[in-house]
């Protein structure tokens, strides 16, 4: 979580995600931001869980205003045996966004997920992701 590297984040949050693969369908998230008078919504991947936290990335656009002012409450749902959990609220505790790079980096309390957190989507940081690449 040190490190944000040029990415787009784009995951389709359907019901029936878990039919094609239930690991990836259970590490995605729902992203909602609140900013007072507007909302933010988008979707997100969990790629770290340690002792502590859950890391869950997002696009800096779905929690930063135009402005670039970061949403006063962030919360993340997640997928769990084809139905959307509580809402569990998150930090924001990195973003990039500009010309290149939209990238949010959340986290979670591991203990918000009752013994049952997302699986982790490992990222390889040598990799160069281009948009259009899965």
């Amino acid at each position: 979580m040190k490190r944000i590297y040029p990415l787009i984040v784009l995951l389709a949050m359907v019901p029936w995600a878990s039919a094609w693969e239930p690991d990836l369908a259970d590490s995605t998230c729902r992203v909602v931001a609140d900013f007072g008078a507007k909302r933010g919504m988008g979707s997100g991947c969990c790629f770290a869980v340690d002792g502590r936290l859950v890391g869950i990335l997002t696009n800096a656009h779905v929690v930063t205003s135009d402005s670039g002012q970061t949403a006063r409450r962030v919360t993340c749902e997640f997928w769990s045996a084809g139905h959307l959990s509580r809402r569990l609220v998150a930090t924001v505790v990195g973003v990039r966004r500009d010309a290149t790079v939209d990238a949010a980096v959340l986290t979670i309390p591991l203990a918000a997920f009752g013994g049952r957190p997302p699986k982790a989507i490992p990222l390889d940081p040598t990799a160069v992701i281009r948009p259009g690449e899965t």
